[in-house]
């Protein structure tokens, strides 16, 4: 009688452990899936939030360009029209329908809404004006500012600038503005260039290498000249 007593205990405690790791598992499961469910609604909501965001930047963006171009002409600004588009093979030039007799000076800087450079005068008529392009692979070098840092950026053939004499311990994030500095190239300082793409550093190179993408779109028309060379 004891040693069936005794299997029957054994029996009915061996039922009891794994009942009770069944429901160990079981919660362990329901706690996971409560953890990680929410978690990932969470990250996907908040993932449609960041572009939604975006987005309306974009928009916001568009809309105060809109607003601008909408503005009378000041004293500060000549609204001008692109005309054609120079073909020259190693320079990238616009004509403008506004010349001398309109205000228009060689050396004056030609901007878009958003205070963006396009580029300088670079000749002048009676009615009509050369502009060379900032994105022009004959322009020239721009001094430019990257948060407190001032760097020189040039144009490349591939549409790009490269910023240099940025120290390595002053790398930018990328999406940076990047804005002109106003020194030594007779052009007007905190005019939007660009935004920081790509960074690459080196420890035998004690400055970064930066690339920029200009901030003009590819199609534009309706630009702003300054009525006087600096």
């Amino acid at each position: 009688m004891v040693v069936v007593a005794v299997a029957a205990l054994f029996n009915i405690s061996s039922r009891i452990a794994f009942i009770q790791n069944a429901l160990d598992a079981t919660l362990s499961f329901l706690t996971f899936r409560n953890n990680t469910v929410p978690q990932l609604s969470v990250e996907g909501d908040l993932q449609e939030a960041q572009a939604r965001i975006r987005t309306l930047e974009e928009e916001n963006k568009a809309l105060s360009y809109d607003r601008e171009l909408l503005l009378p002409p000041t004293p500060s600004r000549i609204l001008v029209k692109i005309l054609w588009y120079d073909p020259a093979l190693l320079a990238e030039r616009i004509r403008i329908n506004r010349g001398e007799r309109e205000g228009i000076r060689e050396g004056a800087a030609v901007t878009a809404a958003g205070e963006r450079l396009v580029g300088r005068v670079t000749a002048v008529y009676p009615h009509t004006a050369e502009v060379e392009l900032v994105t022009s692979p004959v322009f020239g070098g721009v001094s430019v500012t990257l948060q407190d840092a001032v760097g020189l950026a040039v144009p490349s053939l591939g549409g790009v600038f490269t910023v240099q004499f940025i120290s390595r311990e002053d790398v930018p994030e990328a999406g940076t503005e990047v804005r002109t500095a106003g020194r030594g190239d007779n052009l007007p300082q905190g005019l939007l260039l660009g935004y920081v793409a790509e960074v690459e550093t080196s420890p035998k190179d004690p400055f970064a290498r930066i690339s920029v993408t200009p901030a003009l779109e590819d199609t534009f028309s309706i630009l702003f000249v300054s009525p006087f060379a600096p």
